[in-house]
């Protein structure tokens, strides 16, 4: 798979942890764009007067600036900064955990990887081995 199917796959995985309310976090790290003060990016749903929102909050060296988006917003976001600028994402819902992992951005052999695709439940690694 690709490094487009591998985002589309998790921003769908996104989409229907926040349609059912199961969302617990998301969290991007890695960042690597013309912000060079940002380091990470954490979002949670949220219940405001104009609807359900994912509300982001950027994390700077010295400061924090949240934006609340729309699902639509919040995908758009998502699948273009998992391209271009983030490294990694961390999918936490109360059913499973997904992560999205590149070694490089922009690199031709970057290989996305997509852990937990198999959606384990949520606070495991994976199936019990028995010992």
């Amino acid at each position: 798979m690709n490094a487009p199917d591998r985002i589309g796959e998790f921003a769908e995985a996104l989409a229907e942890a926040f349609g059912d309310g199961s969302l617990i976090r998301l969290k991007l790290g890695g960042y690597h764009g013309a912000e060079v003060a940002l380091k990470s990016a954490e979002a949670r749903k949220v219940s405001l007067k104009a609807g359900e929102r994912l509300s982001l909050v950027f994390r700077y060296k010295t400061r924090d600036i949240t934006k609340n988006l729309t699902l639509g917003e919040a995908s758009a976001f998502l699948r273009q900064g998992l391209l271009a600028e983030w490294r990694s994402a961390r999918l936490e819902t109360t059913g499973f955990d997904l992560q999205f992992e590149r070694e490089a951005i922009n690199c031709a052999s970057s290989a996305p990887r997509l852990r937990g695709a198999r959606r384990f439940p949520s606070g495991t690694t994976g199936p019990k081995t028995g010992r």
